[in-house]
């Protein structure tokens, strides 16, 4: 009798055994949203307070309209290794140029280049641009859905994105047949240039351990507490007379 319950206890002690099971949880990286308005005219000087409290590379302007095409590359790292399961990206960019203004033509395909992970997302970020925002001095925030190619890169601990716009772009026209010279009309040019605020990117991760019982290991207890109940009621019985 001593020994079936021994037999049981070890039974029960095994039937409540956990096994690990992932829990999903989200990580969040990057500088913060600048407080400006999404799809808002915001003047240069603003602008140039706004950037200067965020960190870098976000602290300043890359580029001109008029001269040089924007560029720019950075890096979020020093996550661990999540294991995503999905992720969004969101860019707060300023005088992107991918709009249009009365009585001109749209304007389109000012992402010359845009990868995340080295994946290339030219195209996505181009639709996204085209959607809103790309007026002269605007700022918009594009958030863009990663697709699972990028995963792989997002669970190294560290990504890497690059943007590099192209014209044709918008800049003020400057008048100066008067003195002093005055800012005209938006006219065309053959460049981008434009201000990265910030950027954003959040991930949703299968990473973080939980433990939960097997199925398989309800039966194993119960099958112990049942054990240990007949032998309970086993002991309480009057013995049968020989």
């Amino acid at each position: 009798m001593r020994m079936q319950r021994r037999i049981a206890l070890l039974l029960l002690a095994g039937g409540v055994f956990v096994a690990p099971a992932m829990r999903a949880s989200s990580v969040s990286l990057g500088n913060t949203a600048s407080g400006l308005t999404n799809d808002s005219v915001v003047d240069p000087i603003t602008l140039g307070g706004v950037q200067a409290g965020q960190p870098a590379p976000f602290d300043q302007p890359y580029g001109d309209t008029l001269f040089t095409n924007f560029s720019a590359t950075w890096a979020l790292t020093g996550y661990g290794t999540p294991s995503v399961t999905g992720a969004t990206l969101a860019i707060g960019i300023w005088n992107n140029d991918s709009g249009n203004f009365s009585g001109s033509t749209t304007h389109g395909s000012e992402v010359a280049l845009f990868t995340v992970g080295g994946v290339d997302l030219t195209t996505d970020l181009n639709t996204l641009f085209d959607s809103h925002g790309g007026q002269l001095n605007e700022y918009s925030v594009y958030t863009l859905t990663l697709p699972s190619s990028t995963y792989g890169a997002l669970d190294s601990g560290t990504v890497t994105i690059v943007l590099d716009l192209q014209g044709p772009g918008w800049a003020d026209s400057l008048d100066c047949s008067v003195d002093p010279c005055v800012i005209g009309g938006p006219v065309d040019t053959g460049t981008v240039g434009a201000a990265l605020v910030f950027s954003t990117l959040d991930m949703t991760t299968g990473g973080g351990v939980t433990t939960v019982p097997e199925p398989a290991s309800f039966l194993l207890a119960g099958g112990a507490m049942a054990a240990l109940a007949l032998m309970r009621r086993r002991k309480r019985l009057p013995a049968k007379n020989a």
